[in-house]
């Protein structure tokens, strides 16, 4: 594997780590949002 290749990969992996923890704070916060208007 050349190390281009690797660099791509690498950069396509913390992106998808990036979308994925972003979406899990953004649903976290909205669950704690819904939570304080019931009450």
């Amino acid at each position: 594997m050349k190390y281009g290749e690797l660099n791509n990969l690498l950069s396509v992996a913390m992106g998808i780590s990036v979308v994925l923890t972003g979406s899990f704070i953004a649903y976290i916060s909205q669950k704690n949002i819904f939570r304080k208007k019931g009450k």
